[in-house]
Order: structure tokens, then C-alpha cells, then sequence
């Protein structure tokens, strides 16, 4: 058993640590100081993962008590328990509401994920998320939907619209750090987990513009379905330089297959050849367009998320 104490400035964390094989206990974190206090629990042990927080934890208090705060900034206040069993997963509970709110994190520089409003509750065996307003790189997006505990996997169902998402920059570590890869591990081709569980179910996401190299698909409509073999991707509404592109990524063990079929009525072929190859005044007229391209992806880099 181990007790710290640190005061700073009128702030002060106290925390109560207990260690064994395999397991660790925070029984009570206490961060204090004037206008705000906060106490958090935290228990790891193999197969159960339990937390709690009560009360309200800023910015300014963290920044009292530690010499550089870098990653964390922001609000978070409420009282929320968390039991998760991951050996018996539909006996976990949630319990308790929370709010976040300017909360950002910085692990390089700039602003990488910024939550300006969340509000999350704790029902029975989910977590929803009720509202949740962010910038992720900047760039605008709201989400909202649940997380519950199934018999063997954590099942998403979750709604996301974004203004627009660059695909190169989310897939740059030096962005994003090792958030992803610590919280979120697994890959496209073999199936997401969270904190080592399984996950399943589904995501929607409606983008205004996707990005990817040079190109750009306005809007960008896509339904994610998590599964034990990987991610299927079905992309709904895809229009590259005008031309509908819709399209399937389907998990496969030699790497994923992407089905595109694009098809295109009447569309102006001078517009389109200057948006996709700069190529303004090559050739004029109208063109129509029907196909399928399939491909197969290798690249982790590539089919990660």
C-alpha cells in the first residue's frame, strides 16, 4: 500500500495505491483545490477492469498540480461508474452521467482531438452517448450512439457526421500518437477491439468531403460492420469529381477487396477531366459511365482505422 500526497499552489492530489501480481488499485484519487474537487477510482485486475469518478476535474487544477500539462485540457464533472467483466461481458455495468466539455488532447502539438460538448450515461449494460460535439484534426464532427456489452463483444452503434475527414492525416502518427492504437487495437482485416475486447456492430458516417491523396468525394456516405473477421465497409454515397462511386470493402484473408461500380448519366466530360487530371479543354461533351473495379488492398497502412 502506497499514499501520495502533492500540494501545489492551493491544489492538492492525494492518492491511495495498492499493488499485486497482476493487479493494480487506485482506491481513491482526490484533485482539489478552491473552486473544484474530484475523486477517481480505478481497478485492474485480470479479466476486470473497474472506474468511478465523482464530481469535477478542470484544467486549471491539473495545471496547478503538474510542472507541464501538454496532453490533457478541458472540463469533465458528473459521477459515473464503470464495471467491466471481460471474461463475463454481459454482466458489466454502467451506471451515472458525465459531461465533457473543452476538454482537448495534445500529444504533439496543435489541438489533435478537441470534445467541445459531450454529455455520456451510464444505463445497465451500455454506455450512450447522448451528444458529442468535436473537432478531430481540426475539422468538425458530431457523434451519437451507445456501446454495450454483449456475450462476447462490445456492440457500436454509432452515428458520426463530419464536415470533412483528410485520410492521409488521420492515418499520420504523428497526429494522432498512439491514442488509436493503445485504446483501439486491431486491424481492419482482423477485427477492432477495444482495450484487448472484441467489438461489433455498426457506424455510420455521413461526411461532407472526404480526402484521400489528390482526390476528394463529396459527400461521403459509409456504413462500417464490425465483425470477428475484420471491417466491411460499404460505402453508399462516393461522388469523385461528379461521378457516383459507390463501392465495397470486404475483408478477406489475403487482404481486403475494394468492389467500386462507378456509373454516371449524362455528366460533362470537360468538368470532369479538369477535376480529376487538370486537363481543361482536352476534350468536350457529355459522357456516360458504367463499370466495376475490383482491387485488392495488402497495405496495413492502407486498410488501418
Amino acid at each position: 500500500h502506497q499514499r501520495v500526497v502533492i500540494r501545489e499552489e492551493g491544489a492538492e492530489l492525494v492518492f491511495d495505491l495498492e499493488r499485486g501480481e497482476g493487479e493494480l488499485s487506485i482506491r481513491q484519487l482526490k484533485v482539489q483545490d478552491q473552486e473544484s474537487t474530484a475523486f477517481i477510482t480505478l481497478n485492474l485486475k485480470p479479466g476486470e477492469v473497474g472506474c468511478s469518478f465523482q464530481g469535477e476535474l478542470t484544467s486549471r487544477n491539473r495545471d496547478r498540480l503538474l510542472a507541464t500539462n501538454h496532453f490533457f485540457k478541458g472540463r469533465i464533472a458528473g459521477d459515473l461508474n464503470l464495471q467491466l467483466f471481460k471474461d463475463h461481458l454481459a454482466d458489466s455495468r454502467a451506471e451515472g452521467k458525465l459531461t465533457i466539455s473543452d476538454f482537448s488532447y495534445l500529444p504533439v502539438s496543435g489541438k489533435v482531438l478537441v470534445i467541445e460538448e459531450a454529455l455520456l450515461e451510464g444505463r445497465g449494460n451500455a454506455v450512450e452517448i447522448k451528444s458529442a460535439a468535436m473537432r478531430l484534426l481540426d475539422e468538425p464532427m458530431k457523434l451519437k450512439g451507445t456501446m454495450t456489452a454483449g456475450e462476447s463483444r462490445l456492440l457500436l452503434d454509432w452515428q458520426i457526421q463530419a464536415q470533412g475527414l483528410d485520410w492521409d492525416r488521420l492515418q499520420d502518427e504523428n497526429h494522432l500518437g498512439h491514442l488509436g492504437t493503445t485504446v483501439f487495437g486491431g486491424t481492419a482485416g482482423d477485427g477492432m477491439k477495444f482495450l484487448g475486447i472484441p467489438l461489433g456492430g455498426t457506424l455510420r458516417l455521413q461526411a461532407d468531403h472526404l480526402t484521400l491523396a489528390h482526390f476528394t468525394w463529396q459527400p461521403f456516405w459509409a456504413t462500417f460492420t464490425l465483425a470477428p473477421d475484420g471491417v466491411t465497409v460499404d460505402i453508399t454515397r462516393s461522388n469523385l469529381c461528379t461521378i457516383p462511386t459507390p463501392a465495397k470493402l470486404i475483408p478477406h484473408p489475403t487482404g481486403s477487396v475494394l468492389i467500386i461500380n462507378p456509373a454516371a448519366r449524362n455528366l460533362d466530360l470537360d468538368a470532369t477531366l479538369d477535376c480529376l487530371f487538370d486537363r481543361k479543354g482536352t476534350l468536350t461533351g457529355v459522357f456516360d459511365l458504367d463499370g466495376e473495379l475490383t482491387t485488392t488492398l495488402r497495405s496495413e497502412r492502407t486498410i488501418e482505422t
